[in-house]
């Protein structure tokens, strides 16, 4: 894992070109193989994504135009998205699997254990990155709005 994130601290994008062409990529690759990724991918790819999101980001802030961040507003919507749905996914999966055991009363267990102790914490983490989602997307809009000098 360290050596993951040396490697890509060692390639940091050199100009705003291409730190949008990776991020973009990344995204692409994280929406493409996200069902395929265990713990330890998902952990490099929280930290790579950290990089592109913030010490990436913060980099070529200035120079980035309204359109350009739209964009990177956009990247960060659709991660939020996937790993919000990879948490959900894994319960559903674990109470499917319960259903095609045949086992009812294991099914029984594990959704009332789901229910009592995950479920609202998961409903609340969704409801969260939905909210985050929908105030970035109006904090990008807005800005938008001022650098047009148009009042809303």
């Amino acid at each position: 894992m360290l050596q993951l994130l040396l490697l890509l601290v060692a390639c940091a994008p050199a100009t705003k070109e291409a730190y949008l062409n990776d991020y973009k990529s990344f995204i692409e690759r994280v929406g493409d193989e996200r069902k395929e990724y265990g713990e330890a991918k998902w952990a490099a790819v929280r930290a790579e994504y950290k990089l592109y999101s913030d010490e990436w980001y913060k980099k070529f802030e200035n120079e980035l135009t309204v359109k350009e961040r739209m964009q990177v507003a956009g990247y960060e919507a659709k991660f939020a998205y996937y790993t919000a749905a990879k948490k959900t996914s894994e319960a559903f999966d674990d109470m499917m699997e319960s259903l095609r055991s045949s086992d009812k009363k294991s099914l029984r267990a594990k959704i009332e254990r789901y229910v009592e102790k995950d479920m609202e914490d998961d409903i609340k983490d969704l409801y969260k990155e939905a909210k985050k989602i929908g105030g970035e997307t109006l904090e990008a809009v807005e800005e938008v709005l001022d650098e047009l000098d148009i009042k809303y």
